[in-house]
């Protein structure tokens, strides 16, 4: 009878401190940026989904007209664009007549922004971007792997910072 109670206990006693180490083992990979990187990717898988739905359903229900729309909005950017570059061209020239002319002010002329330059700068940094987290999901996903095989060879790998209580032999079945 007391060994049944003793048992018991034992094994109540483990289910505690195995649903401890769970709970706590879930809690640090939330926190942990691997953790959050792995939030956000799903995040981010399910709202491409939601996307293409939304796609797929504006073509069948418009008949195509979103590729249209979009194309006119780009075409409409470019113009804008190609008009904004034309009149800094035409401001660049009138400060240089200006100042050539001693009519302009005592100060060098400002210098206005190249569009191009900025475009294209922002699309390297928008690759470069990209690459980096490319890199960083390969790297976790290394990472998890080769974690994956440490644990597996040792079973004391993955926490080294729990706190382990003796057990006597005649209590272990």
């Amino acid at each position: 009878m007391k060994d049944k109670h003793e048992e018991k206990q034992l094994v109540q006693w483990e289910k505690i401190i195995a649903e401890n180490y769970n709970n706590s083992s879930v809690k640090a990979e939330r926190n942990s940026v691997a953790g959050r990187v792995k939030a956000s990717m799903e995040k981010l898988e399910e709202v491409m989904v939601k996307v293409e739905e939304l796609q797929e359903n504006q073509m069948a229900l418009g008949g195509g007209h979103s590729g249209r729309t979009s194309s006119a909005v780009e075409d409409k950017i470019l113009q804008l664009e190609t008009q904004l570059m034309n009149t800094t061209q035409a401001l660049s020239w009138i400060m240089s007549a200006l100042q050539e002319n001693k009519l302009g002010a005592k100060g060098p002329k400002p210098v206005l922004p190249d569009v191009r330059k900025q475009r294209e700068e922002e699309e390297q940094q928008k690759r470069a971007q990209k690459e980096r987290e490319e890199q960083l999901v390969k790297d976790l996903l290394e990472k998890k792997i080769e974690t994956h095989y440490k644990s597996r060879r040792s079973p004391y790998f993955c926490c080294p910072k729990i706190l382990r209580f003796p057990v006597p032999d005649e209590k272990v079945l």
